[in-house]
C-alpha cells in the first residue's frame, strides 16, 4: 500500500518539478527574438484561403460570409483548425506564448487537442517528426509551450500547427539565440476541405493529428 509519507513526498516532487519547470522558463526566455503572429502581416499562413479579408488574424471565413452561414459555423471558422505556419530557424529552443477565448476542453477532447499547438520538423530523411513540447503554463490568458533541444540540423523546417477547436488571440513566437524566422510560401494548388466536426478535427488527440494534417 502507498503510505501518507509517500503521497507526502510525490507531491512535494511534484510541486518542486512544476516550480522548477517556471523558474527556468522564466530566466530562459530573455534575449529571445520574439515574432508576433497575431499582427504581423508579412508572415502568411497557410491552410488560409481568404488571408486578407478575414476579421482577425486566425479566421478561416472572410467577414463577408458571417451573414451567408449558419451562426455555429460562424462561431467554427474561429477556430484555426487546418492553419499552419511552415518555417525555417537555426533556433534550438521555440517558446510559443497566446491566449484563447473558448472553453479549454470538450467532452469528447482533450485540453490539448482543443487548446493546444504542435509543431513537427522535417528531418534530412524527408520525414516530418512530432516535436515534444512542453506546457509551461496551460490557462485561458496565459498559454506557453516550450519546444526545447529540438535542433537537428544547423537549419531546420518545421511546421507549427494552430488549435483545433478554440479560438486564440496575442499569438507570439519566440526563438532563442536570437535566431530568424524564415516563412515558407507553399505555392501549390489548394485543395478545400468541406465537411462535419470530423473535418475539423474532432476527436484528435492533438492538432497534428487532425486526418487533414496527416493527409497534408
Amino acid at each position: 500500500m502507498i503510505n501518507s509519507l509517500q503521497i507526502k513526498k510525490s507531491i512535494y516532487l511534484t510541486v518542486t518539478f512544476v516550480g522548477l519547470l517556471f523558474a527556468s522558463y522564466g530566466q530562459g526566455t530573455k534575449g529571445f527574438n520574439w515574432i508576433d503572429l497575431q499582427s504581423d502581416k508579412n508572415i502568411k499562413l497557410q491552410g488560409q484561403l481568404w488571408g486578407e479579408e478575414v476579421n482577425d488574424r486566425f479566421d478561416r471565413l472572410p467577414s463577408s460570409h458571417e451573414s451567408k452561414v449558419r451562426k455555429e459555423v460562424w462561431e467554427l471558422s474561429q477556430n484555426p483548425a487546418g492553419i499552419y505556419l511552415d518555417f525555417y530557424t537555426a533556433a534550438d529552443t521555440i517558446v510559443l506564448n497566446y491566449k484563447y477565448k473558448g472553453k479549454e476542453s470538450l467532452k469528447n477532447m482533450s485540453a490539448i487537442g482543443v487548446s493546444g499547438m504542435d509543431l513537427y520538423v522535417f528531418t534530412k530523411n524527408k520525414h516530418w517528426v512530432w516535436v515534444q513540447g512542453k506546457y509551461a503554463s496551460f490557462k485561458k490568458e496565459d498559454m506557453s509551450i516550450v519546444f526545447s533541444g529540438v535542433k537537428f540540423e544547423e537549419v531546420s523546417k518545421y511546421r507549427l500547427y494552430f488549435p483545433l477547436y478554440n479560438s486564440i488571440y496575442d499569438v507570439k513566437l519566440g526563438l532563442n539565440k536570437n535566431a530568424e524566422l524564415k516563412q515558407i510560401t507553399n505555392t501549390s494548388k489548394p485543395i478545400i476541405v468541406y465537411g462535419t466536426s470530423i473535418a475539423q478535427g474532432a476527436s484528435a488527440s492533438r492538432a497534428g493529428l487532425a486526418w487533414t494534417a496527416i493527409l497534408g
